[in-house]
C-alpha cells in the first residue's frame, strides 16, 4: 500500500474526523463511513490507512471486483500479509449484501486480529 496521498493533494480540515475514527478503531472492530456520494468517504479512509504503520493496512475497492462472488478472493488476497491489522473496504454499496456477509464472517473468524473500515453510500445499513 502506498503511504502517499495518491496524487489527491493535501488533506485539509478533517484531522478531527481522522482522530475520532482512529480512536474508534482502537475500541471496536468495525467502523462504517457513510454519506452521500462525493462527501469524501474514500479520501478519509485512505488517509486513515496511510497513517497506519507500513504494511498494516490493506485496501479493497469492492466496486472494482468482477462479479458478486469476487469480494471474497479480493479481500483474502489483501489480507495475505502477516502484519495486516486494518482492512479498508471502499465503495461497498456496489455489492453491499456480499460485502456485509463477508465482513461478518471475517470478523467472527479473526476474533480481534484486525479491524475493518468500510465506506458506503448505501441507504440501508450493514447487516
Amino acid at each position: 500500500m502506498s503511504r502517499g496521498d495518491g496524487g489527491m493533494g493535501a488533506f485539509v480540515g478533517r484531522q478531527a474526523e481522522v482522530a475520532e475514527i482512529t480512536a474508534r478503531l482502537g475500541r471496536v472492530r468495525l467502523v462504517t463511513l457513510s454519506g452521500s456520494g462525493g462527501v469524501g468517504k474514500t479520501r478519509l479512509g485512505l488517509e486513515i490507512a496511510g497513517k497506519a504503520a507500513p504494511g498494516t493496512a490493506a485496501i479493497v475497492d469492492v466496486a472494482a471486483v468482477d462479479g458478486p462472488d469476487a469480494p471474497a478472493p479480493a479481500v483474502t488476497g489483501a489480507l495475505g500479509g502477516p502484519d495486516v491489522s486494518l482492512l479498508v473496504l471502499d465503495t461497498c454499496e456496489a455489492l453491499i449484501d456480499q460485502a456485509a456477509a463477508l465482513v461478518s464472517e471475517l470478523l467472527a473468524a479473526a476474533r480481534g486480529a484486525w479491524s475493518v473500515l468500510g465506506g458506503t453510500c448505501a441507504r440501508r445499513p450493514w447487516r
